[in-house]
């Protein structure tokens, strides 16, 4: 019990010593099919417009930060449906549930529990500026509150631009474009922007098929680099198998760890199941994620 409130208050905190920056969860990847190709989704999410075969799809995952250690939870949803050839709007929302830790009191001395909480909620719009050129918008509201006392919101904006060639799909992305998370007058936190450049293509082998993604990022906040990198391989297009890494870094709160999942598509169902591979005591280590949705 003990060590499970200090690590979870440790991580709750690291955003005030990581350069002041909050709300790591929301570069989490939306489904644990993103999650276990190492969080590249770069080009995925921005091309969706472009993909003819589904017009509308929605997902749901839950999952769990080191079951055995912290034993928060992070559920994510989202829905995607094109209205017209051209255009479609999406929406969603994540909520990051953290266990209750024991605050201090004045003296010292152990007083009432606090439950930590943080969600964040939005809604977007993908337009087709050509049969090969997509455009993706974002607009955010992310709202947190780590500790009494300390509670606030912001606003944020992702931007996108995806180009298909041939089926290889390349897109530049700007993430957690926004205000600052203003906890009081005086902590005022920086959102974990995130510049990415991604590619994806699929190659197909009979009904089998294989897909490889690959993101390169910067976090200016922090100057430092980030990269991503996953393979999903699909049998007769019922059952997929995944891998990838994450390479980041722990200064911007965004530690490496490598990944695995596999998933099953039944009709319009799609299930996944990831798992977060990542050593000492990464917040990551032990992690996992499990979704349901449909594509249609």
């Amino acid at each position: 019990m003990i060590r499970r409130i200090l690590v979870s208050a440790a991580l709750l905190l690291s955003a005030f010593a990581a350069g002041a920056q909050s709300v790591p969860f929301v570069n989490i990847a939306d489904n644990s099919r993103r999650m276990a190709l190492g969080g590249a989704d770069a080009a995925y999410s921005a091309s969706k417009i472009l993909d003819d075969s589904y017009k509308g799809s929605a997902d749901a995952t839950y999952m769990m930060w080191q079951p055995q250690a912290l034993g928060n939870n992070l559920i994510l949803a989202d829905g995607y449906f094109k209205l017209a050839d051209k255009f479609a709007l999406a929406a969603g929302g994540r909520f990051n549930m953290y266990k209750p830790i024991d605050v201090m009191n004045e003296q010292g001395n152990p007083g009432a529990s606090f439950t930590p909480s943080e969600y964040m909620a939005f809604l977007g719009f993908h337009f087709a500026a050509a049969d090969n050129l997509a455009v993706m918008a974002n607009a955010k509201m992310i709202s947190s509150s780590i500790a009494p006392k300390y509670a606030g919101q912001a606003f944020a904006a992702d931007l996108a631009v995806a180009y298909d060639i041939d089926g290889l799909t390349i897109a530049i992305s700007a993430r957690n474009l926004g205000t600052k998370l203003s906890y009081s007058k005086t902590v005022q936190n920086n959102l974990p922007m995130t510049v990415l450049l991604g590619a994806e293509k699929t190659f197909e082998f009979g009904d089998n098929a294989l897909d490889l993604a690959l993101d390169a990022g910067y976090m200016p906040l922090h100057s430092c680099m980030v990269a991503k990198a996953g393979a999903e391989f699909s049998i007769q297009r019922i059952f997929d198998i995944r891998a990838g890494y994450h390479f980041g870094s722990n200064k911007a709160v965004e530690p490496s760890y490598a990944s695995v999942g596999i998933g099953a598509n039944v009709n319009v169902l799609r299930l996944g199941f990831a798992y977060f591979i990542a050593g000492g005591d990464s917040p990551l280590k032990n992690t996992l994620a499990f979704s349901v949705g449909a594509r249609f």
